[in-house]
């Protein structure tokens, strides 16, 4: 099975640890400059394409992201998939 890593996305992580975070909905949160954050579980992914769409491969792809200027190791997760309309 594919579920979800427990520990999520750094970014997540980071949002939902602010005190005065703003969400915009249930896994959603507003960004400091006013962008739209929006995190999936895998269920929810599913369902947003298996209408429409075959999938053809979908995973996770898990990245450690290195910032080398503030010599910090960011934990990165996300879904990836690839579909065709049916």
């Amino acid at each position: 099975s594919l579920g979800l890593p427990e520990e999520g996305d750094l970014a997540q992580k980071r949002l939902e640890a602010k005190p005065n975070r703003r969400t915009a909905e249930e896994d959603g949160f507003v960004r400091g400059e006013g962008t739209l954050a929006r995190y999936f579980s895998r269920a929810d992914f599913d369902a947003l394409f298996d209408a429409d769409f075959e999938a053809l491969a979908v995973g996770f792809v898990e990245r450690d992201i290195t910032n080398r200027k503030q010599k910090v190791t960011m934990e990165r997760r996300w879904i990836q998939g690839k579909y065709v309309r049916r």
